[in-house]
């Protein structure tokens, strides 16, 4: 039971550059807790230990930063599975992060990348996947196992 769970738990970082095939609601939920847990720890690390002030007065956080950079392509990459389990496009999340790229320009245009992100994120957590096989690959709930 335990090896099923830290299977599901890392599963996410192995798979961190793996942008085809799908992602089970359950790998994405597992994932996106831990992920949260890891912000939660590296924010307790900057404010007790490693945060500095910085010349304008506002505060740098290296471990949330670092960490940021380490999680994003895991982060987006579970994503876009999750979403070819949705049988959707994850090319979506694509023009999210160009209009997010636009959006340091036209700052407005934040909110509404903002939205359209949070609105998928809360698809992952509660749409079922397709059953059965879909064009972007076998039911990951049955992958490896034979069908009856």
């Amino acid at each position: 039971m335990f090896e099923a769970f830290l299977s599901l738990l890392l599963r996410p970082l192995i798979r961190y550059a793996e942008f085809s095939g799908r992602s089970t609601r359950s790998e994405f939920i597992v994932a996106f807790f831990f992920f949260l847990f890891l912000s939660a720890i590296s924010w307790l690390l900057d404010i007790f230990v490693f945060a500095f002030e910085m010349k304008n007065g506002e505060y740098f956080h290296p471990a949330v930063t670092m960490l940021t950079f380490i999680l994003f392509i895991p982060n987006y990459s579970l994503l876009v599975r999750r979403m070819h389990d949705m049988n959707l496009s994850g090319g979506v999340l694509l023009w999210m992060l160009i209009g997010l790229a636009i959006s340091v320009v036209v700052p407005i245009l934040a909110i509404g990348i903002g939205l359209g992100y949070f609105i998928l994120v809360v698809m992952a957590f509660f749409v079922p996947g397709t059953s059965g096989d879909n064009q972007y690959g076998e039911n990951p709930r049955f992958a490896g196992r034979s069908k009856r």
